[in-house]
């Protein structure tokens, strides 16, 4: 692992909006440069077993998380020559234009030094590799979505889906949201209530509204949304109103009907028996 590379991270980190670390370590997202290359050489001492106050396994998941959001940058070899693609991409006559241009450009440079280190996928996988080993559960579901349905190990996977479906722990709950369609599960195995058309992940959907409802970052300013516009979708503020622009009206209403049932399940550590009947 390439750690000197990876310390050039620091001005990124500063501007995520990532989840909550060990308590001893300040919150990245309010820090000034200099201090946030403090708190992520940090995070990478915890994470190599040279931090004594233990490792933090879920640092080495936000850290993968960071790679995951940086591919859409990877490709071209410079920020000229990415940016000018991406301008061809971008209709004249879109409104937010300019918008995700200023964005594109702002996240790229924080992404920059990745672009300059190895492939980025790789090293996505070795953070997640780092943090499974280290049992946490998101980079576990994660690296279960990497293997696919033949590489992966199936009843460890629906033994960490079960797990994950019976946290209350909003990173969980949205990793195992990106899990459920690898399981083969659908929207039938949640809800007797019909839907016209085709299933377009309103399970997934349901599980991701339960995530922001606990307190994933779904809002204004998240690389979540940040994410939405740099591919095109820039007239949603949170997740929540994106999801028209995703779901057919009717699966909408259906989605919405059952996120009480989901949450209250979630918080009563019972979701797993939503989904896995008796």
């Amino acid at each position: 692992m390439r750690y000197c590379s990876l310390s050039l991270l620091c001005a990124f980190i500063a501007g995520l909006s990532l989840s909550v670390y060990a308590a001893p370590l300040p919150v990245a997202s309010a820090l000034p440069a200099l201090e946030a290359k403090t708190y992520f050489n940090s995070l990478v001492a915890q994470l190599s077993g040279s931090n004594q106050r233990g490792i933090n396994a879920r640092a080495g998941y936000e850290i993968a998380k960071i790679y995951e959001f940086c591919g859409v940058f990877w490709g071209p070899k410079t920020k000229a020559d990415w940016l000018s693609l991406y301008r061809k991409t971008v209709a004249a006559n879109d409104s937010a234009r300019s918008v995700r241009m200023a964005l594109a450009d702002r996240r790229y440079s924080q992404c920059e030094a990745l672009m300059q280190g190895p492939d980025i996928y790789k090293e996505r996988s070795k953070w997640l590799a780092i943090a499974a080993q280290q049992g946490d559960l998101p980079a576990k579901l994660a690296l279960h979505q990497e293997s696919g349905l033949a590489g992966t190990d199936k009843t460890a996977f629906t033994t960490d889906l079960k797990a994950a479906l019976d946290s209350a722990d909003p990173v969980i709950v949205w990793e195992l949201s990106r899990s459920l369609r690898l399981a083969g599960l659908l929207w039938a195995d949640l809800s007797k209530n019909p839907w016209p058309g085709k299933d377009i992940d309103g399970l997934r959907a349901v599980y991701q509204l339960a995530a922001c409802e606990l307190g994933y970052p779904c809002g204004a300013g998240s690389t979540l949304i940040e994410g939405f516009c740099i591919r095109g979708t820039c007239t949603a503020a949170t997740y929540q109103s994106w999801l028209p622009s995703f779901l057919e009206p009717l699966q909408l209403i259906a989605v919405k009907a059952e996120l009480p049932r989901v949450l209250k399940a979630i918080r009563k550590k019972r979701g797993a028996a939503l989904i896995f009947k008796p």
